[in-house]
């Protein structure tokens, strides 16, 4: 009897015990369910629509998080830019449109931002329709084409504001492969002109300068030196007859035996005493002639 007693009160105790279990988890859910949606109601609360104004006076307008401008939203800067599109802790970041009041020359870019610069691929649209098309680096197109509102055409590799390496056509038409200088002269490439011509060389401020092929557009082929886009063909500047050798010994002396002066020396020289360049000029003038 006694034991009978002790196994329905085991029994009692047990499934007391179950019941206790379940119903405490069942209380620890719900406080974990009401936690989550308290944070996701304050999340959606501070993701909400607003105003905010910078310390420099500019306004924003959009979606704001914990007080900040993030996400989509128009912003309206002090020198009368307005951005609209993506923020990222108050600056434009993702994809986004900027146009602009405060460049003259400049209309709008419609691209990819990060941290308040142009970065990504993008399209800036300057105020006479040209436009700058391509990926972009810290504000500056890094890789891309320029599209003249007058025809000319620049594509490569970009420095600053400046094509570096590429290709570019121009408005009369001739057409440039190579390497830029600074303010996008041109340095060593190829120039072909619309007859035909067609330099391969160094420039100097565009024009032919320094060793260099001419190729006529009836195929004549020249390879020498330039200057200015002059032809110094008619220079014989070689040793292969005595008359060669004379010629480069008087040029010595005029320089007093020094290993170290430029064409444009020589040029200079030549020009002020033209008869040391009879020297040797009958040689070419012979060979001509054959």
């Amino acid at each position: 009897m006694g034991l009978k007693i002790f196994q329905k009160s085991y029994s009692f105790f047990f499934f007391s015990q179950i019941l206790l279990f379940f119903g405490c988890s069942s209380q620890t859910d719900e406080v974990t369910d009401s936690v989550s949606s308290k944070e996701s109601l304050t999340l959606k609360r501070e993701a909400s629509e607003g105003r905010h104004v910078f310390k420099d006076g500019s306004i924003y307008e959009g979606q704001l998080v914990m007080g900040e401008p993030n996400g989509f939203g128009k912003h309206e800067l002090v020198d009368g830019n307005l951005y609209e599109g993506q923020h990222k802790n108050g600056l434009a970041h993702g994809h986004g449109t900027m146009r602009y009041k405060s460049v003259e020359n400049l209309d709008q870019y419609v691209g990819s931002w990060k941290s308040g610069e142009r970065h990504g691929f993008g399209t800036l649209v300057l105020s006479d329709g040209s436009r700058l098309v391509g990926t972009w680096k810290d504000d500056n197109m890094d890789i891309g084409e320029f599209i003249n509102s007058n025809g000319v055409v620049m594509s490569g590799k970009w420095e600053s504001e400046y094509l570096s390496e590429g290709f570019m056509l121009l408005e009369d038409g001739r057409e440039y492969s190579g390497t830029f200088k600074e303010q996008g002269m041109f340095s060593i490439g190829s120039l072909r002109m619309v007859g035909g011509e067609h330099y391969s060389g160094r420039f100097e401020n565009n024009e032919y300068n320094g060793q260099g092929i001419l190729t006529g557009n009836d195929n004549s082929r020249y390879i020498g030196s330039f200057k200015n886009n002059t032809d110094l063909s008619f220079h014989r500047w070689t040793v292969d007859y005595l008359e060669d050798l004379r010629f480069v010994k008087k040029v010595y002396k005029e320089f007093n035996y020094r290993n170290h002066f430029k064409m444009n020396d020589v040029l200079k020289l030549l020009k002020k005493k033209p008869e040391i360049m009879k020297i040797n000029y009958y040689i070419k003038k012979k060979q001509n002639l054959l």
